[in-house]
This record gives C-alpha cells, structure tokens and sequence, in this order.
C-alpha cells in the first residue's frame, strides 16, 4: 500500500511541477510587435495588456490618423501572436498530462473519442 502511495504522491509531485511551469511561462509571456517599418513597436504583457509602446521618428508619416491605425494593427498582431503563444504552451502542457494513469488523461476527461 506505501508503495502505491508513494507513486500516486510522485506522480502528484511531478504534475504539480509540470503546472507550476505553465503558470511562470504563462505568466511570463510578453509579445512585440512593429508596424510602418519598425517606427511603431507595441508591446503586450501576459494578459494582452499595453506594457510599451515607442514611435519613432516619421511614425504615421506626421498623420494621427495613420497613426493611430498602425499602433491598432501592431497591438492586434501581438494579440494574435500571444494567442498562438498561450495555445502552443497550453497544448505542450496538455501532451505531459496525458499520461494520467487509469486512462483519465485529458482527451477521455474532456469527453473527446476517436470515433
């Protein structure tokens, strides 16, 4: 019976270490994306938050219009990419638990089949 308490509190030990990482990569993730040359760089943090944003010298050719524009399309490249971001982190952490013992990894637990 130890034994097999041990193994189940290892296997907790190793699952908690796997999402322990999750959460610092996660919560570590910051996104840049330039747009007009690399005049306007837009930075978003973890949570698609503005964390920086430089313009250069000749961003939106001197045209708040055209500016305000091109700081909109680089902030929503970064969110694009901050989303691949997050997707790809949280399908490697999905892929390590999948080997959840008793066949109850995450594809039978979301109810998903292979029909």
């Amino acid at each position: 019976m130890t034994s097999a308490m041990d193994a189940i509190t290892a296997e907790a030990a190793a699952h908690l270490a796997v999402l322990e990482r999750l959460h610092r990569e996660l919560t570590s993730l910051t996104v840049t994306a330039r747009a007009d040359e690399g005049r306007v760089v837009v930075q978003l943090d973890c949570a698609g938050a503005l964390a920086g944003l430089q313009l250069r010298p000749g961003a939106g050719r001197g045209d708040a219009a055209v500016l305000s524009q091109l700081i909109v399309e680089a902030a929503a490249a970064a969110a694009r990419e901050l989303c691949t971001r997050r997707a790809d982190l949280t399908a490697e952490f999905l892929e390590e638990f999948d080997d959840t013992p008793g066949g109850q990894g995450t594809e039978e637990a979301s109810g998903a089949s292979n029909l």
